[in-house]
């Protein structure tokens, strides 16, 4: 197997789009940093492996990588899947089920996010067949902080099933909106889920709590090539 490592980036992607927003990559940039992963042949693995890596200490090769995608834009089934298609790489995407086939304009949304469309459920579905695993990001993107019991509930759980309906399995994953998470919301996602990502900037080790992963926003590399230090 190889060196074995002490940490694994999971890297944040959003959209694959020209804008130069916050959230965007360039779709260019986007395949030359796959590329550069395929070059150095690192493992590029799933969420669900290195959740597995993480939790029971198994050993991997020196440059594994996982790669997920807040919001479920829809710039991921036209720009990014088929690039990771060709170089076979597993990817989570993590779905506001609620927007489904929608945009991106939900309460809360900073001003100058660009309005991008969401993936429909017939994508979803095309996605998932092509191997892509999908996460909740929960119903409308909320603010946990702002919400009720009650609330918290509907928007971490009721997810998980309408997903589960459309690609025929559970959902093992959540993503925080905002990063934002409270004790009472994490305890309803430890119930339901294997794991969870938070925004916090780091790389997850062994000793990382399951359902606060951090993760490397790749905002930070979407103008430049220090990518190719992974």
């Amino acid at each position: 197997l190889g060196d074995l490592i002490a940490a694994i980036p999971i890297l944040t992607y959003h959209s694959i789009d020209s804008s130069g927003s916050v959230i965007s990559t360039d779709v260019n940039r986007f395949c030359r940093q796959m590329e550069c992963l395929a070059e150095k042949k690192t493992r590029v693995l799933s969420l669900s492996e290195a959740v597995s890596i993480l939790k029971h200490g198994v050993n991997v090769p020196s440059n594994a990588v996982v790669l997920t995608f807040d919001d479920g834009f829809r710039n991921f089934f036209s720009c990014a899947l088929p690039i990771l298609r060709e170089l076979q790489f597993p990817a989570t995407v993590f779905l506001v089920t609620g927007r489904a086939g929608k945009d991106n304009q939900w309460q809360g949304q900073y001003p100058n996010i660009p309005r991008l469309d969401l993936l429909n459920w017939h994508e979803v579905r095309e996605a998932s067949l092509a191997g892509i695993d999908f996460g909740v990001h929960t119903i409308t993107h909320p603010n946990l902080a702002h919400l009720s019991r009650e609330e918290l509930v509907r928007e971490i759980i009721e997810p998980q099933r309408t997903i589960c309906d459309q690609i025929g399995h559970r959902p093992k994953a959540f993503a925080y909106p905002y990063g934002i998470r409270t004790p009472i919301a994490e305890e309803l996602v430890s119930q339901k889920y294997e794991a969870a990502c938070s925004v916090e900037m780091g790389l997850a080790v062994s000793g990382s709590h399951l359902y606060r992963l951090p993760r490397v926003d790749m905002y930070y590399f979407s103008r430049n090539d220090r990518f190719r230090w992974f």
